[in-house]
């Protein structure tokens, strides 16, 4: 049977996540989830489709922090490049 509410959603995955191996918090893999695919390139409105949210404002951490990194290993090249 399935939880009703998300409480009881959260209590058999905190029952359940340690005998399948699971170390993380549903908090966590969520969290996991939404920066691989901001990595992956999803974009604001994927993301919040994806998990839910809306206004943009959470989604929007996960893709300003992925488009920081990709921003990062660009530059990184440039520090290399000889004339």
């Amino acid at each position: 049977m399935l939880p009703r509410s998300g409480f009881g959603l959260r209590n058999a995955q905190t029952r359940r996540d340690p005998q399948a191996g699971i170390k993380k918090s549903a908090h966590g893999l969520r969290k996991n989830a939404a920066a691989q695919a901001a990595n992956n390139g999803a974009t604001v409105a994927e993301l919040e489709a994806i998990f839910g949210w809306e206004g943009g404002r959470m989604a929007a951490v996960y893709t300003k922090s992925a488009d920081r990194d990709a921003l990062a290993l660009r530059a990184m090249t440039k520090l290399s490049r000889t004339k």
